[in-house]
């Protein structure tokens, strides 16, 4: 026990010490005398009793009683006193006070008042604690019966026997019966005929004690239709905790997930647009094919179709009628091949086919005549569709799953130089082998680049006109050479892209960008760079994540990174492509339109996704002083561009004459040989701070 002593006479507390001792109580003690003792005796420990003087100087009773309540209300506490009165006694026993005993021959009492009182504060204290637990129990119990009827789950329970007996909201929700009418009747009203097997195994071992944890299943609903769902069941027992009473079920509608996991794993392996394999798919397909013919013999063969003038569609009839050509080509096709044949969009307006055995210069023929027969129309304009179609026959040789498709691709070409509307077939002799065998070469060579890290960034200023000073670069990739040198992009990239490497070159290359921003002693802190993204990048959203989780563990300012489109490339899904735009604008980071003027394209893709810089295509700008046509073409797409509240950037500036022409037009930035040649990225001078850009 450990006691408190409230007593300024030493002595007398002594009296009180002894008297304990000689009760046989064992005890520690502390005695205090003022105030300030008192609140750190009590801020210092935990105490079983307080033994007080009535009437100390400073610290009487009423004055003690408030201070020990304050820390533990059920804290007994004893008057120990020569001179209380009666009257004193009573006040001190209403005000709190649990017993007094009288200095002398009273402290014989104190002990057994004192063991008294603390098994008496015991026993209020366990009261208490059982009393907020019953009420804390009472809130538990009427807070999960809310969170239960409130739950979107259907949560309900049921008798041994397997009758309803409660039902929540979420339960009517999900099935469509209402509590009224289904409590008391079988569980078997939910479960079709053929699961109701199951359904009974799942309440046999309930019986024995067991939960069924999330076990998928159909059910009905009370209309008769049948949904998924995940199914928990728990036991209830009775009161002895032996004997099973009921079960507890939630059940989860997963219809939705199940439909949209089955839609993600279409869309993984089909193109949007026209619902066929995509490039993905094709290839994993091809590869099996060709290994099945070197291993057990057969022909097949590979056709790669491309629209004839699907560009000049594009930009004449704009993308909506582009994308309507591209699916009606894909009906055509799909339409003139057998179910064994394989058919796929490899992108763009480009199709590829896979014929299983030696049909394939038949069906090249059935395809460009289907197709040929085709015209649509768009408003007052009709157009007339055609393809080119190069075919690749799997030969003796062990030849690979790539060379056929760069083959047909060959073959494609020579159909197209042959006046179009037509098919080709490789043939080795043709001059094309050579060709064939440089792509994969050059492919293989790319791989290898991205694998060992043999990319590299260069960097070209661009100059804030207002400023008159570089604000950002725009970085440009290039690729180490067999001899040492440097591969330009235009002598590698349309490779890339053919072999789908574009992608995986576009997160490299945001991944250098990212840590050239992060590199303070390259750019500062506020300057900003520009990177290309391939078309192919622009549908594919797990690079948002990328970027977004990369900017954000390198503390760069999204506003930094500028992502740039080029109009020229086909995107082949424009509300995908809006998408990741909308979703990395959002997040901060910004993009610029390259090319603007190219083509139709250009308004197309400014309607539609987010840009904040026009770069104006050079091919108006190289020749600027000295073509009229042109100075109308910069001035009119520059106020164009000012009045949507965009800027604009102009490339390919050469010389002074050219400046000035674009300045008196009002452009925003500069970029070309005249401002800067492109240079190692390593080789980056710190720019001014402040941010750029933003005087009005």
């Amino acid at each position: 026990m450990r006691i408190l002593i409230i007593e300024d006479s030493i002595e007398d507390a002594d009296l009180e010490v002894r008297a304990l001792r000689m009760s046989g109580l064992e005890f520690e003690w502390r005695r205090v005398a003022s105030f300030t003792e008192l609140e750190d005796a009590l801020a210092g420990g935990e105490w079983d009793a307080v033994i007080s003087d009535v009437r100390l100087p400073g610290l009487s009773v009423g004055v003690a009683l408030p201070l020990i309540r304050s820390y533990d209300p059920e804290l007994p506490v004893v008057i120990v006193s020569g001179t209380i009165g009666e009257a004193s006694a009573v006040a001190a026993m209403k005000a709190g006070v649990q017993d007094y005993v009288l200095k002398g021959d009273g402290l014989a009492r104190l002990a057994p008042a004192l063991e008294r009182e603390v098994e008496d504060a015991g026993h209020r204290r366990r009261l208490s604690r059982e009393r907020r637990l019953r009420r804390s129990s009472e809130r538990e119990l009427r807070r999960l019966a809310a969170i239960v009827e409130s739950s979107a789950e259907a949560i309900f329970s049921l008798s041994i026997d397997g009758m309803v007996e409660s039902w929540n909201r979420g339960a009517e929700k999900v099935f469509g019966h209402p509590e009224a009418g289904i409590i008391g009747a079988p569980a078997q009203v939910l479960v079709p005929g053929d699961r109701l097997a199951e359904f009974g195994e799942w309440l046999a071992h309930i019986a024995e004690g067991q939960s069924v944890e999330h076990q998928e299943s159909q059910w009905q609903r009370r209309d008769g239709s049948l949904i998924h769902v995940s199914v928990t069941m728990s036991p209830i027992f009775g009161e002895d905790e032996s004997q099973v009473v009921g079960a507890s079920v939630v059940a989860r509608d997963i219809t939705y997930r199940l439909e949209t996991e089955s839609k993600l794993r279409f869309l993984a392996d089909h193109d949007v647009l026209t619902n066929l394999f995509n490039r993905r798919r094709f290839e994993r397909e091809l590869e099996r094919e060709v290994k099945l013919i070197h291993r057990f013999g057969g022909e097949g063969a590979v056709l790669v179709l491309d629209i004839d003038n699907f560009k000049a569609i594009n930009d004449s009839l704009g993308h909506r009628a582009g994308d309507e050509v591209i699916s009606r080509v894909a009906q055509i096709v799909r339409d003139s091949l057998r179910e064994v044949d394989i058919v796929a969009r490899l992108g763009g307006d480009e199709f590829a086919v896979y014929i299983p055995d030696g049909s394939a210069v038949e069906v090249a023929s059935r395809l460009v005549g289907a197709v040929n027969g085709t015209v649509m129309v768009f408003g007052d304009r009709s157009v007339r569709a055609s393809v080119s179609v190069g075919v690749a026959p799997v030969d003796g040789r062990q030849v690979t799953d790539e060379e056929l498709m760069i083959r047909a691709d060959l073959a494609m070409y020579e159909a197209k130089e042959s006046g179009r509307d037509k098919f080709a077939v490789y043939r080795a002799e043709s001059g094309n082998a050579e060709r064939a065998t440089e792509g994969l070469r050059l492919s293989e060579r790319i791989r290898t680049a991205l694998k060992e890290d043999r990319l590299r960034v260069f960097a070209q200023p661009i100059l804030d006109r207002r400023l008159n000073r570089v604000s950002q670069y725009e970085l440009l990739i290039r690729m180490d050479g067999a001899d040492g040198g440097i591969v330009q992009p235009e002598d590698f990239l349309p490779t890339a892209d053919r072999f789908g490497l574009a992608a995986e070159i576009d997160r490299w290359m945001i991944g250098r960008a990212i840590a050239i921003l992060s590199d303070r002693s390259l750019l500062g802190p506020e300057g900003s760079v520009q990177v290309n993204l391939s078309a192919r990048s622009m549908v594919d959203p797990g690079l948002c994540d990328l970027i977004e989780e990369a900017l954000d563990r390198e503390g760069v300012d999204p506003w930094r990174l500028v992502l740039e489109v080029t109009e020229t490339n086909v995107i082949d899904n424009m509300e995908q492509a809006r998408r990741f735009a909308t979703r990395l604008a959002s997040f901060g980071c910004r993009f610029a339109l390259d090319d603007f003027g190219a083509g139709f394209g250009s308004f197309y893709y400014l309607k539609h996704l987010p840009f904040e810089y026009l770069k104006i295509d050079g091919a108006f700008v190289r020749q600027l002083p000295a073509n009229r046509t042109d100075q109308h073409m910069v001035e009119a797409i520059i106020n164009l561009a000012h009045r949507l509240g965009k800027r604009t950037i102009a490339e390919c500036v050469e010389d002074n004459e050219t400046i000035d022409l674009l300045c008196s037009f009002g452009i925003d930035y500069i970029q070309g040989y005249h401002v800067g040649r492109p240079h190692p990225a390593e080789e980056i001078t710190p720019l001014p701070r402040g941010r750029f850009g933003e005087t009005g």
